[in-house]
């Protein structure tokens, strides 16, 4: 998905002009020269996925940088243009600070190769950074996730803004989070970006925000998380029981139907919690890496693309100090929640001042509850922008299937 909706918004988006795409094999085999009918190629693959072998990774890294070498000295695109333009698709970043990820970028990256057989392509990103008030050709940008690009622009006398864009009706489709910025607005809160415009043009959604000052922390620092946890109990709230898990827990047996009984009983067990108290507006992926700080307090809470207005209360915070827990000992989603993060004096802690100015009292039910329903939103949304993981054993056994199996152990 990455790669494909990526590639989508470096195609013409001018009538008469063609383009291919090519996704290259993990060997990164150079692509054929263009056909004289096509314009413009894009060649590459995405990033690669943690937990292969260190030899495994040596060797993708190293086939990459030759056929990229190999594209650049002997220029693949057609005689009359011979224009290449690459992109580097790196992975998802992680706690750990810069020089970790910078590693990890330079090892498991992907890329995206254009090349042109004419002189002058206007793309749909073009169209894009048009229509978001900025100025075009779009000469740099940035890989998003799930096929997403963002830009960083100067509007004119409005500032920085950051433009988000992607083929419309993809699941990370900017308008999604431009609804949760627009109702975080609504009710006055701050600390988050303000949107500023959003549109559909040549096949692509997009939408404009206000950059936020601040630098995203290398760890999570207590004072940090109980701030956090105040942000948190300013969400929208409702009297209307909670339903993100129980599309998240639907949306998991789709994917996996070998347990589609046993998350059927999970969705019913925490739908029996949900009704006792008041559904909280979720961010969805609130962990360091989209958090913002200045010294040693938060100035900003980012990326609302996996947020949803209805979801059982804690489950961000959850996400928050189970994620920091994780990244520091090196664990996945699977054997992080089969520590069963929530029962922690950490966890308590970061929670405290949130279920008292929430007046809800977080007995073991609840926790439970809340425990599966952080675990379902986050493999639905993994799978949902990177459709492949449904199909990766490795993946599905350590964040699914030892999952569930220890729940069926619980007793």
């Amino acid at each position: 998905m990455t790669f494909q909706g990526l590639a989508f918004l470096l195609m013409p988006a001018e009538a008469g002009r063609t383009g291919a795409l090519v996704e290259t094999d993990e060997r990164w085999t150079l692509p054929e020269p263009p056909g004289s009918r096509t314009d413009v190629m894009l060649w590459g693959r995405g990033p690669l996925s943690s937990g292969m072998s260190l030899a495994d990774v040596a060797r993708f890294a190293l086939r990459r940088e030759r056929a990229l070498r190999s594209i650049r000295r002997h220029q693949v695109a057609a005689p009359s243009s011979g224009e290449v333009g690459l992109h580097r698709l790196p992975p998802p970043t992680l706690a750990g600070g810069a020089g970790r990820n910078r590693i990890r970028a330079a090892i498991l990256s992907g890329a995206l190769v254009e090349l042109w057989s004419v002189s002058q392509v206007r793309r749909v990103i073009d169209e894009v950074a048009d229509a978001a008030g900025g100025s075009s050709p779009v000469a740099r940008f940035a890989a998003g996730s799930g096929g997403s690009a963002v830009i960083r622009m100067h509007p004119g006398t409005r500032g920085v803004a950051i433009v988000r864009a992607a083929r419309s009706g993809d699941p990370v489709d900017p308008r999604w989070a431009g609804e949760a910025l627009a109702t975080l607005e609504r009710n006055k809160l701050g600390g988050v970006p303000r949107l500023l415009g959003q549109g559909e043009v040549a096949g692509a959604s997009w939408t404009s925000e206000s950059v936020l000052a601040g630098r995203r922390p290398a760890r999570l620092l207590t004072g940090v998380a109980h701030e956090v946890a105040e942000a948190c109990a300013a969400f929208p709230r409702s009297e209307r029981p909670a339903d993100a898990h129980d599309q998240d827990l639907h949306a998991v047996a789709d994917t996996f139907p070998r347990w589609s009984s046993t998350l059927a009983d999970l969705a019913n067990e925490v739908n029996e919690v949900a009704r006792a108290v008041p559904s909280a507006m979720r961010h969805g992926d609130l962990w360091t890496g989209n958090l913002l700080v200045r010294g040693r307090h938060l100035a900003g809470i980012v990326d609302w693309d996996a947020w949803h207005p209805s979801a059982l209360p804690g489950t961000d915070l959850l996400h928050l100090v189970a994620m920091d827990q994780g990244l520091r000992a090196g664990r996945g989603l699977g054997e992080t929640w089969l520590r069963s993060p929530w029962t922690t004096d950490v966890f308590r802690a970061a929670t405290a001042d949130y279920w008292a100015a929430t007046r809800i009292a977080p007995n073991k039910r609840l926790l439970s509850a809340v425990g599966i329903a952080w675990w379902a939103g986050q493999v639905a949304a993994s799978v949902r922008r990177l459709p492949l993981l449904a199909e990766d054993d490795r993946w599905a056994h350590s964040n699914v299937d030892q999952v569930l199996e220890g729940i069926g152990g619980r007793g």
